[in-house]
């Protein structure tokens, strides 16, 4: 059901309009409309303007790698005539590259070739014309389609062209991949603008026409990033969170938290990140850990439980209610859901400062609500029937975070200057809000503001903009999208987020950055990342321009490293190097995410592993400004000893003749095989160099009655050694 609760006075049945429609729980809706609290008009301030960046995928006209490949959002099984959605057929390594295109289980299929979308229904001008270099490692067989074709190949390098980019966008196929079946199939494959190539290999991550876009907002909420509403269960646990060395960041898995943490300390900006609802506190702890690492010094961060979990749309809404009855199986459901959100928010509170230590100044742990709807917030504030009871102190948290979006329904015959008059004045829709759309979300957040003052709290709005949504109304959607495009919509954001400013906010995010206008809203304050003006993205600039304030430090980190690179120097070490930083007064090295050493060199030993293992490592630099991204990251395995094995006779074989006795011998090993010998009794047989493989003779007339040894050593060309033996019996 659609619910609303305003502040009373308020015509019944005003609607409410937020990002995507708001569905409470049924049992909700006769509990939470409080009694009006008095709006107090006051001047504060000016807030910290932030940013909600949109989620990460193939046809999102954001564009923020260097790498496009990283927009994907997994490999597609195809055939001749197109998809035959076998995708759980494939066999996959841990980074979702194909290893084979032989079935799983050699299952029946249809499929013979892989394929992915990239740059796909992008709007105009859809993205760069001209050439692109694909990057790979392995082999195999790559051919490219729809607005691509191929220029040039060599081992580990291609180049296409797109000549007239479309709505098509570039079509990538694997059509044979580790064609010799010696493991080395088809992996780490990018695509980087020509132009673009020298900084993807010297490390460098994002889209520099991107960074540009978004460079001067405060703050960069991930909520899409992290695919933070939807449902996945390996949410919950560190170990299946995200890689850096994911071969795609659009799949459910979302962006890896180095890559976001990389993002904020490029820009200079404050992070804001949603926890996911299934996480544990093991998961949190290790979040939390990693980022005190690696964020900037002179950072800040905002640490949000989930998202909007009083919203019915969302599965994080059904975890809650869920998890409460567990807890208190005789409460309502809004208490079992309310109590049990504001309970892990207190515990996310309580591992941050632990973990933060002084630091936790630098952390705002907040406590999200409905806008206007202040009974969302209190019943999770006084999280009464928790033991650890009130939330809202005693657990770090300092603040309350609402959407104050500003928007509703319209007749679909208005014209733009009804609409806009209506968004500014007001009094042309049936039971609209006295004085207009803007107007009555400013009067439900002073509501907030009252709200948040009495528990000593700070306002925060995790998203904020017009919310004017067609759905499958075409001549609203076509008023609408006409409207996000309108000079008028730059006058009405610069009169909304002055009167969200007189309201309180202390940090706001506008919703979203780069984003597709169409049936299901106009959330992009640009429609593409190649604009480079809109009216409502030049409010906003105005508006930060106007406060004094950017994302920009003025004392920047060191540049990332590059030409990170290693190479094992014994089974249990590792040794890496980099090229320096200019002014880096240290680097921070990291094993699999895990800070693992500082140096004030550009190289560092990595001891104490475990043989035969592989590992990944990035290097961020550092000064008194803070930490500068991770690197580009690099695989290194340490050494593993040589494999041996007699392979003739078999163990426990007995002979009965006074013959000879042939013996054979293999040996492999990652750095190759220097020599094989092959023993008889302590007494050497054979001697084979060079070779993975070795024959020996026993004469007959040397082996007495009874049990015997037979051994068999080698030595790789590192010097590392390991052996095996047999047992035989001769009866003569």
């Amino acid at each position: 059901m659609s619910y609303s609760c305003a502040p009373a006075g308020l015509a019944s049945g005003s609607p409410e309009r937020v990002l995507r429609p708001i569905r409470l729980l049924a049992a909700f809706a006769s509990l939470l409309c409080l009694s009006s609290i008095h709006a107090i008009a006051q001047t504060n301030q000016a807030p910290s303007l932030g940013i909600n960046i949109a989620d990460v995928n193939y046809y999102s006209p954001q564009q923020p790698f260097l790498d496009i490949f990283k927009t994907g959002t997994g490999w597609r099984t195809e055939s001749a005539t197109g998809y035959t959605n076998e995708e759980n057929l494939l066999q996959l390594d841990a980074d979702g590259n194909v290893k084979t295109l032989a079935p799983a289980g050699g299952a029946s299929h249809n499929y013979t070739r892989v394929g992915l979308l990239l740059n796909q229904n992008l709007p105009t001008p859809y993205y760069p014309s001209g050439q692109y270099v694909v990057l790979y490692q392995g082999e195999g067989t790559i051919s490219y389609g729809l607005d691509a074709a191929l220029v040039s190949s060599s081992p580990g390098r291609e180049v296409i062209n797109v000549a007239a980019p479309s709505v098509g966008g570039i079509a990538v196929h694997i059509t044979s991949t580790d064609p010799n079946n010696t493991g080395n199939y088809l992996r780490n494959l990018r695509l980087v603008q020509a132009g673009n190539e020298a900084a993807l290999s010297a490390g460098q991550i994002f889209n520099p026409t991107f960074l540009n876009r978004i460079s001067p907002f405060q703050a960069i909420r991930f909520v899409g990033w992290m695919r933070t509403d939807t449902s996945t269960p390996n949410q919950g646990a560190w170990s299946n969170r995200p890689q850096v060395s994911n071969q795609f960041y659009g799949t459910d898995a979302g962006v890896p938290l180095e890559i976001m943490i990389a993002l904020c300390n490029t820009l200079g900006a404050d992070a804001w990140f949603n926890i996911p609802h299934m996480a544990t506190d093991d998961y949190i702890t290790n979040f939390a850990t990693l980022v005190h690492q690696q964020l900037n010094s002179n950072r800040n961060v905002y640490v949000e439980y989930s998202n909007e979990t009083w919203n019915g749309s969302y599965p994080q809404t059904y975890y809650m209610t869920t998890q409460g009855a567990l807890l208190w199986p005789s409460a309502a459901p809004i208490d079992q859901n309310r109590n049990f959100y504001g309970m892990r928010v207190a515990q996310t509170g309580d591992i941050w400062k632990s973990v933060w230590g002084s630091d936790f100044s630098r952390v705002t742990v907040l406590m999200g609500t409905q806008v206007g709807n202040t009974g969302i917030a209190t019943l999770s504030l006084n999280c009464a029937l928790w033991s650890g009871a009130p939330c809202s102190t005693n657990h770090g948290i300092t603040a309350v975070a609402n959407a104050p979006y500003f928007g509703y329904d319209v007749p679909n015959t208005f014209t733009l200057d009804q609409l806009f008059t209506e968004i500014m004045q007001g009094g042309l829709v049936v039971g609209g809000y006295p004085g207009g759309m803007i107007k009555q979300v400013i009067d439900w957040a002073r509501i907030d503001k009252t709200m948040a003052n009495s528990y000593g709290l700070k306002l925060l709005g995790y998203e904020s903009g017009q919310s004017l949504i067609g759905g499958s109304d075409t001549a609203l959607t076509t008023l609408y999208i006409a409207a996000n495009r309108d000079s008028r919509m730059g006058a009405a954001y610069s009169s909304y987020y002055q009167g969200l400013q007189s309201a309180g906010f202390t940090t706001i995010n506008h919703l979203s950055d780069v984003g597709t206008y169409t049936r299901y809203g106009e959330w992009g304050a640009l429609e593409s990342v190649l604009q480079t003006a809109s009216p409502k993205y030049d409010a906003l600039i105005g508006f930060i321009s106007a406060n004094g304030s950017s994302s920009t430090s003025t004392t920047a980190p060191p540049p990332v490293p590059t030409g990170l690179t290693g190479a094992a120097a014994s089974m249990a070490q590792i040794n890496t190097n980099w090229n320096a930083s200019t002014g880096a007064a240290g680097y921070k090295v990291f094993r699999n995410g895990a800070n693992v050493g500082t140096t004030s060199s550009s190289s560092f030993s990595d001891t104490g592993l475990v043989a035969g293992t592989t590992y990944t490592y990035t290097v961020s630099a550092y000064d008194s400004a803070g930490s500068s991204g991770p690197s580009a990251p690099v695989s290194i395995a340490t050494l593993a000893p040589a494999i041996v094995a007699i392979t003739s006779p078999v163990n426990g074989a007995v002979f009965k003749a006074n013959g000879s006795i042939n013996i054979t011998a293999s040996a492999s090993g990652t750095s190759g095989i220097k020599s094989i010998t092959i023993k008889g009794d302590g007494t050497t047989l054979q001697i084979c160099s060079n070779t993975t493989s070795c024959s020996a003779t026993w004469q007959g007339k040397t082996i007495t009655k009874g049990t015997h040894t037979i051994s068999a050593s080698a030595i790789d060309a590192s010097g590392l050694s390991t052996s095996t033996a047999i047992t035989i019996t001769d009866l003569k």
